[in-house]
């Protein structure tokens, strides 16, 4: 597995911005974005498992993040102590088994975030909806969140915000009361 996405253009570029709106070769496509944003171009990438009782060949297109390693480990070790309950992440095993199973944590998101150079932002996603919250004003835009709908629009082309925006504000609410729980430093820097 990676850390995250490529670099969105060849040659790279260091600039932030969409996919979308550039002619240039871009790296991700489909995907939006790249190593720089919390898009799925930046923060979607390939994860390789091999083992007794995975078949050979085959797929799983189950969300999974880097954070699930632990517990998964934990499990196939048979590790017989419960884990802190302070985790955010859950075991794949029951992805292993059939591709399809479900990993259970103790949220009911997965959770990313980026800072560089002063490009604050968020992401969670529920089940097939991610929201993208950016959280100062940046570049050209100022506060504000994007929705995507992933099962239709894995190229996060048509921001959905605008159209449902009782979507947008309970995702916003689980992003905002998970930031408390773990008393995140991001909101002290967004008071």
């Amino acid at each position: 597995m990676a850390d995250n996405g490529g670099a969105e253009f060849l040659p790279p570029a260091a600039q932030a911005g969409s996919s979308r709106t550039s002619a240039r070769l871009q790296r991700n496509d489909p995907l939006r974005g790249g190593k720089w944003v919390l898009y799925e171009g930046g923060i979607r990438v390939p994860f390789v498992i091999s083992g007794p009782g995975i078949p050979a060949g085959s797929q799983s297109d189950v969300p999974v993040v880097g954070y699930d390693l632990l517990p998964t480990l934990a499990e196939l070790a048979g590790y017989p102590e419960a884990l802190p309950s302070t985790l955010d992440g859950g075991s794949i095993v029951p992805v292993l088994d059939d591709g399809h199973g479900e990993v259970r944590r103790p949220q009911p998101a997965l959770f990313h975030h980026r800072e560089a150079g002063g490009y604050l932002h968020s992401a969670v996603r529920m089940g097939d909806y991610k929201l993208i919250k950016f959280w100062k004003k940046n570049y050209a835009w100022g506060p504000r969140s994007e929705l995507y709908n992933l099962a239709e629009d894995v190229g996060e082309a048509t921001d959905l915000a605008g159209q449902m925006p009782e979507k947008v504000r309970q995702m916003e609410q689980v992003l905002a009361d998970y930031l408390e729980s773990i008393d995140a430093e991001l909101l002290n820097r967004i008071r």
